[in-house]
C-alpha cells in the first residue's frame, strides 16, 4: 500500500501573491490508508482559510488514527453504514471545535477559517468516505471498474458550496455530511479538490437539448489508469519523496491546462 499526493497553488493566488488555500495529508497507519484534503473558502473575506484547511486535515487524520488505536476502525472488517455515519458526525463536531480553538488563538471568528473536507479511510477490502462541501473522490476495484464515493454539495448557483463552519451545516449536519461505506476488492482510491475536477472527472456537462448542466459524477478512467500506472512505475525506481515531488510538478504544470488553472489544485491517489 502507498499514497502519493500534493496541493499546488493556483494561478489566481500566484497573481495576487497569496497562499495556497488547499491542504492535504495522508498516512498508512496499521495497514489502513487515511487521506484527508481540504479546500479553504476562496474569498478575500476568509483570510485565514489556509489555516482552517490545515487544521481540518490534521485533526481528521489524528482522530481516525485514534479510532484505529481503539479498534473501532479495523483493517479487516468494515464498519456498517449507520456506524460510520455516527462517527462522521462526531468527526465533524471535533474538527469544528479545533477550528474554533485555532480562531480564538489568533483572535478571529471561526467562519474566517472556513473550509471543506474530504476524508477517505481504506484497505484492500473496503473504503469509508466523508465529505463536507465540494471536491470529488472515488475508487477503482480489482476488475478495473471505477466508482464515485459521494456526490458533492451543489447549491442553486454554480460554485456554491458549504463549509465545516457553515451555519446550516452546524444546525443540521446530518443533511450536509456525506458519509458512505463501500465493500469491494479495492485496487486504488483518489481524492481531489474542485481545482482538478474538470481534468479528471466527468462533471458539469451541458445538455444542448435541455439547455442545462448535468453532473455524471464519475472518474475519467483513462486519466486514472494512466496516472496510477505512472505512480507505480515511479515508486519502483524512485523514493517516495522523489515520487511526491514529481507528482507535485505534474499537478503544477504537467499539462498546459493544469498550468493555467486559476484555482488551487489537490490530487491524492492511494494504491493498495
Amino acid at each position: 500500500m502507498e499514497i502519493i499526493g500534493a496541493s499546488v497553488i493556483g494561478k489566481k493566488h500566484l497573481a495576487t501573491n497569496s497562499s495556497c488555500e488547499d491542504n492535504c495529508m495522508f498516512e498508512i497507519y496499521k495497514n489502513i490508508g487515511i487521506i484527508a484534503i481540504s479546500d479553504g473558502a476562496g474569498s478575500n473575506e476568509y483570510s485565514f482559510s489556509e489555516l482552517g484547511s490545515l487544521t481540518a486535515v490534521e485533526t481528521v487524520i489524528n482522530e481516525v488514527k485514534y479510532l484505529v488505536d481503539r479498534k473501532i476502525i479495523r483493517s479487516k472488517k468494515i464498519l456498517s453504514q449507520p456506524e460510520w455515519e455516527k462517527i462522521s458526525l462526531k468527526l465533524h463536531k471535533t474538527i469544528y471545535e479545533k477550528i474554533c480553538e485555532k480562531a480564538i488563538e489568533i483572535g478571529t471568528e471561526a467562519n474566517t477559517l472556513s473550509c471543506t473536507l474530504i476524508c477517505i479511510v481504506f484497505t484492500k477490502k473496503y473504503v469509508l468516505s466523508l465529505n463536507i462541501g465540494d471536491g470529488r473522490a472515488g475508487y477503482r476495484n480489482s476488475k478495473g471498474n471505477y466508482f464515485s464515493l459521494f456526490k458533492p454539495f451543489q447549491g442553486d448557483q454554480v460554485g456554491m458550496t458549504v463549509f465545516i463552519t457553515s451555519k446550516i451545516v452546524l444546525e443540521n449536519p446530518e443533511l450536509y455530511l456525506s458519509a458512505n461505506t463501500f465493500e469491494d476488492k479495492i485496487e486504488s482510491v483518489f481524492a481531489l479538490s474542485d481545482g482538478m475536477e474538470n481534468y479528471c472527472w466527468e462533471c458539469n456537462f451541458y445538455n444542448e437539448e435541455e439547455k442545462k448542466y448535468y453532473d455524471p459524477n464519475m472518474p475519467f478512467a483513462t486519466f486514472f489508469d494512466q496516472n496510477i500506472k505512472t505512480l507505480k512505475d515511479l515508486l519502483k525506481s524512485k523514493s517516495k519523496e522523489e515520487t511526491i515531488n514529481a507528482w507535485r510538478d505534474y499537478i503544477d504544470n504537467g499539462h498546459p491546462k493544469f498550468k493555467e488553472e486559476q484555482d488551487d489544485k489537490t490530487l491524492v491517489i492511494g494504491i493498495v
